[in-house]
């Protein structure tokens, strides 16, 4: 198994304005491969937050190996 590490953005205004994207979160997982670290990560995002969507609370994600 490899070890991911996936991070979840959200695009917000900073104090000048400008839009920048600001980290939510990062989850660190052993998955056999990226399509179900996404999977995992994004479920469990979700489920910390109770909310239905991970998009609801995330703009993006960036995925890595570890």
């Amino acid at each position: 198994m490899s070890k991911f590490l996936v991070t979840f953005f959200k695009c917000v205004a900073d104090a000048n304005g400008h839009e920048i994207e600001a980290p939510q979160d990062s989850i660190e997982l052993s998955c056999p491969n990226m399509r179900d670290a996404i999977e995992t990560a994004t479920r469990q995002f979700a489920e910390t937050r109770h909310i239905a969507n991970w998009n609801l609370h995330a703009d993006r994600i960036a995925i890595a190996l570890k």
